[in-house]
């Protein structure tokens, strides 16, 4: 750029130097080329560079003109002519290049609204200033003009992202569309661009909304309404729309935006709700009580069909009214008072009161009222309903009279069954016991078969009416179950050992068989049990004429202690058809009549076992195949002992065992139990392979089954008595054939024995006693407790039982006094305090609960600490036990007295001290087996007085006694044998007596004597028959049948403990009394 030029820019504009000039002259450039700077003042703007080109270049011209004119004094005037032509033309172009620039600038003049140039203001230097101005004042409207933009596009972002916008022209032709309009139409922009605005119009609507739409927009008024349009796919969705008309220069509206919100949601939720009101209000006026809403002022807001017609009031009249304008006064100030607490404390009311309707009808009312709240909690009304019990208390009248009526029916047909029973049974068990003597003695064959057949007849009979007894006890809910601790594998084995001569007699083999994860000690009921066992398996033999029946028991589910089992009783008999299985378990039903008519039976049995069961928290159900046999299960909920007994530890030296057993799960069995202890087992299956083993090699013990597959069991024991060394035998018996064998057994001197099925503790307890003298030795602890000096009372009043508990008690240490009745006993603790009371319960002149009671009230009036009193009873059923802790006892001994519980409570009371060798103390006297050993096998008395029907009459009158006895302890024979001789004797001749002359409450006593004295010796039919006489004394029922099997029982014990002591044995004569031979 020229300098002149250059100076005068500089100082026209106001810059200082050449970079802010060329700084100005770029903004200009840029100005003009901004798109929104009016096209003239663009054009203008770029052309103001052109413009001060040619005026700089005027400038240098000027200077190379006056170069010229310096030269010109040196050219020719020819030359100067040119040089003058040349600068005319060039001013000229400078005055036109002014005037386009004066004409530039009043343009940017007129565009920004300022008066223009006029030719006095048209010199060079005025220019530039003004022009700055101008450009100064376009960068501030530029700016604006961005901001303003900027804010535009963020507002309609912000749009976007919300609404559902579309631009249309005045036809509906889709000019733009956003991205939430092409998502919710499911359209892409391509597809909306150029089509009508009807491609989303759904057939919701009708014509004239449509109409009323496009005359309101045409109008150029804004439109507002929601719309329900169709997507791509098919679908609805519903818009909430704005519609603005664009208007042009004269308020003709030339396009519409279109601004929706989604409002499918909404609209579905809406939907919903109209729905879910419609549904309760018509519950509400379904719903056949009546229900009525108030608000806080006690105004009704609002009721149900119910409501209106109970007081026969219109619902328009009523809305808005007061319980004073429907009620009585003083009913109805009733309820005002009632509602206003409601609305004070919130929460509910239930009222019966007294209600007249409108139509003068009286009714029992139930009122319950609920408050209603708003969302911050506070009470905003209530809502009430209405329950007539005026019919409701004439049904309980009625159900009241009807029940009166069902439960005298029920007592009457009670009575009828007890009354039934006895004039059934009386003449019943007097055939039945007749028949046995009978059948004792010498017969022809064709009287035994006859006599037998009236045998089974008459017991049959009685177990019909045992079962319809039973059954009848269930229905009139009087069946209760126990929840006592007991060993699962004693009622398992009592279970099958009841019933092991039938299945013998039937050839049938009995297994059972108790998962490792079973725990023994339970908490249940123990006599129930048994009962469903016996049920279940003496139905499986009965419809099993051949093969096995077989007992399981596995753990199902444990929680903690809680234990569900599952028993399993399955046999291989006849089976049942799929059709008739669902029936098996109701009353008098068997799988069908040919059943009854060739097996027998009440059908009844199944059925009291499905309600023990139910009763006992489990459930039941069979299954079977026709001809292949089947398996009934059933659960039950029990619970393992906290505190269970420790086990026996069962260990044998490691002797050589000849197992000769030709059943092979049996012979698995033992063996595997034998091997268990330590024993080292050769297992034969029949007689010859049994030989073969006897002399090939050196056996300690002898195994047998007394029938094997090829021959006799004794006739190898014969071969082995006949061996240089002999070995100890332990014969498994028969049985149905008891007495035959024991007898046999004692012929070739075998003194170990066991019947069939071969339990573990039987086994165990005959395995021990051939090995014990040189294996068995008592476990070494390092304390001990010391019982001496220990001061006993002793309350009894039989002399067998004085006799034993006296030689227990002083070789367990202690210092016994003896008192033979209640009044005794009262005595002697007044004067004198002792470690220990043992008190039985049942004794002459005053019983044991009657004392007890009278040394509590001593102890009381004497301020006394109390002494430890124990009962000694047979029975101790829950009601026993509460009966006697209110009578203040501290604890119960059951008999028959296990020597364990006794030593546990005798060292519950006695300081602990330093082991020492008690020399011929307690410990290792045998005395203690004398009770253990009836352990596993021993009779729960409690739970067989209500199986009466269990009792098996064919195995007690096959018992062996003298097997009994000498597995007794010697020393417990000893002590009591003599005394138990004399007693049984008088006991017995009282005990005829008493029952003669119907003396119930003397025949339960006496009954109850001779139970305990005769499980001294072990588990026997005398103490089952025993306890079953005892029970029916009690409930006023005669015994005649049961004291004939308990005569011959009783002489058959008699007749063993007098042999054992080699005294003149009693016996019962078919008088029924105890006399000599």
């Amino acid at each position: 750029m020229n300098r002149l030029l250059s100076r005068q820019l500089k100082r026209c504009l106001g810059v200082q130097g050449e970079a802010s000039l060329a700084s100005l002259l770029d903004e200009l450039l840029k100005a003009a080329a901004h798109p929104e700077m009016p096209p003239a003042v663009a054009v203008a703007l770029a052309g103001f560079p052109a413009l001060l080109q040619s005026v700089g270049e005027a400038y240098e011209q000027s200077e190379r003109n006056l170069a010229l004119n310096t030269r010109s004094l040196e050219i020719s005037s020819e030359e100067l002519a040119q040089a003058n032509d040349q600068l005319g033309r060039e001013l000229a172009a400078r005055e036109q290049a002014i005037d386009a620039l004066r004409e530039v600038t009043n343009r940017l003049l007129r565009n920004a609204g300022l008066p223009e140039l006029g030719l006095a203001d048209s010199n060079l230097d005025s220019l530039p200033p003004l022009i700055d101005d101008l450009v100064r004042q376009r960068e501030a409207s530029d700016l604006l003009l961005h901001q303003a933009k900027s804010r535009l596009e963020q507002q309609k972002f912000a749009l976007d992202q919300h609404a559902i916008v579309s631009i249309t022209d005045v036809d509906g032709v889709i000019l733009e569309a956003n991205d939430r309009f092409c998502q919710i139409s499911g359209y892409s922009r391509e597809e909306l661009i150029g089509r009508n605005h009807r491609l989303v119009k759904s057939s919701l609507h009708s014509r004239a909304f449509y109409a009323e739409m496009w005359e309101t927009i045409a109008q150029g008024h804004v439109w507002q309404g929601e719309v329900c349009n169709r997507a791509k796919d098919g679908s609805l969705y519903w818009v909430n729309a704005s519609i603005v008309p664009f208007l042009d220069d004269v308020g003709v509206p030339c396009q519409y935006i279109a601004i929706r919100t989604d409002i499918t949601a909404r609209k579905a939720a809406e939907q919903r709700l109209d729905e879910q009101l419609h549904f309760t209000r018509q519950v509400l006026e379904t719903i056949p009580i009546p229900l009525y809403f108030k608000d806080t002022a006690g105004r009704y807001l609002g009721f149900n069909q119910a409501f209106l017609d109970f007081f026969g009031i219109d619902k328009a009249a009523w809305l808005g009214r007061h319980v004073r304008d429907l009620l009585p006064p003083e009913l109805a100030e009733k309820n005002v008072q009632l509602d206003e607490e409601l609305f004070r404390n919130g929460g509910e009311q239930s009222i019966e009161m007294p209600v007249v309707s409108r139509r003068g009808q009286a009714h029992d009312v139930l009122y319950h009222k609920a408050s209603l709240t708003r969302a911050d909690g506070s009470v905003s009304g209530l809502v009430g309903t209405m329950i007539d019990l005026s019919e409701r208390k004439r049904w309980e009248a009625e159900i009241l009279r009807a029940k009166e009526a069902a439960e005298a029916a029920n007592r009457a047909k009670s009575d009828f069954l007890a009354n039934m029973s006895h004039e059934i049974r009386t003449p019943m068990n007097g055939i039945i016991g007749m028949t046995e003597l009978t059948l004792d003695t010498a017969l022809s064959p064709e009287q035994r078969e006859y006599l037998e057949a009236v045998q089974m007849s008459a017991n049959a009979l009685l177990s019909i009416i045992d079962d319809i007894l039973d059954f009848s006890k269930i229905e009139a809910g009087r069946m209760d179950v126990e929840d006592i601790p007991f060993n699962l594998e004693s009622v398992l084995v009592d279970a099958l050992r009841t019933l092991a001569v039938r299945a013998d007699q039937k050839g049938l083999n009995l297994f059972f068989e108790r998962s490792p994860a079973v725990p023994l000690h339970l908490i249940g009921d123990p006599g129930r049990l048994r009962q469903i066992l016996l049920n279940l398996l003496g139905n499986a033999i009965k419809f099993t004429s051949a093969g096995e029946v077989d007992v399981t028991v596995d753990l199902e589910t444990r929680e903690g202690d809680s234990l569900l089992l599952h028993f399993a009783v399955r046999d291989s008999g006849i089976g049942i058809a799929a059709d008739r299985l669902e029936h098996v378990f109701a009353a008098f039903t068997q799988a069908d009549s040919s059943t009854t008519r060739h097996f027998g039976g009440t059908g009844l049995g199944l059925a009291i076992s499905s309600r023990l069961v139910e009763l006992m928290g489990g459930r039941i159900w069979a299954e079977s195949q026709v001809g292949q046999g089947s398996t009934f299960h059933f659960t039950l909920s029990l619970r393992q002992q906290a505190r269970a007994p420790v086990e026996e530890e069962r260990r044998l030296p490691p002797v050589h065992v000849l197992l000769v057993v030709s059943q092979a799960r049996q012979r698995r069995r033992l063996q595997t139990l034998l091997e268990s202890w330590g024993a080292i087992v050769m297992a034969a299956e029949s007689l010859a392979e049994g030989e073969e083993y006897l002399a090939a090699g050196q056996w300690k013990l002898l195994v047998t089954d007394c029938r094997l597959v090829d021959g006799d069991g004794f006739d190898l024991a014969e071969r082995a008595r006949a061996l240089a060394e002999p070995p100890a035998i332990l014969m498994i018996l028969c049985p149905s054939m008891m007495r035959a064998e024991v007898a046999r057994c004692r012929e070739l001197d075998i003194s170990a024995y066991l019947a069939k099925p071969a339990f573990t503790a039987d086994l165990w307890r005959q395995v021990q006693g051939i090995f014990a003298p040189a294996s068995v030795a008592p476990a070494a602890t390092p304390e001990s407790v010391s019982r001496a000096g220990l001061t006993v009372l002793l309350a009894e009043d039989h002399p067998v039982n004085q006799q034993l508990m006296l030689a227990l008690l002083e070789r367990l240490g202690c210092r016994v006094t003896l008192a033979g009745n209640g009044c005794e006993a009262v005595e002697a603790a007044r004067l004198q305090r002792f470690d220990l009371i043992l008190m039985d319960v049942q004794m002459p002149e005053m019983g044991g609960l009657e004392a007890t009671r009278e040394i509590r009230a001593m102890e009381t009036a004497r301020g006394q600490p109390p002494m430890v009193i124990h009962a000694l009873s047979a029975a101790a059923l829950p009601e026993d036990r509460q009966q006697g802790m209110a009578a203040g006892l501290d604890g119960y001994l059951v008999k028959p007295l296990q020597q364990k519980a006794l030593q546990a409570l005798l060292d519950s009371l006695a300081p602990i001290l330093p082991a020492v060798d008690s020399g011929s103390g307690a410990a290792g006297n045998g005395l203690g087996d004398a009770f253990a050993s009836t352990g596993e096998a021993a009779v729960d008395f409690d739970a067989v007085s209500d199986t009466a029907s269990t009792l098996d009459l064919a195995a007690f009158a096959a018992f062996d006694y003298p097997a009994l006895v000498a597995a007794a302890d010697s020393d417990v024979v000893d002590i009591i044998g003599e005394v138990f001789l004399q007693q049984a004797k008088a006991e017995w001749a009282c005990l005829e007596a008493a029952a003669a002359k119907g003396e119930w409450v003397e025949l339960g006593r006496l009954a109850h004597s001779l139970r305990g004295a005769a499980a001294n010796f072990g588990l026997s039919p005398v103490a089952t028959l025993a306890a079953e006489v005892e029970r029916r004394a009690g409930l006023g029922l005669p015994s005649e049948a049961l004291l004939a099997h308990l005569g011959q029982a009783l002489a058959g014990l008699t007749s063993a403990v007098a042999s054992r002591l080699g005294s003149p044995a009693g016996e019962v004569g078919e008088a029924g009394e105890v006399g000599a031979p």
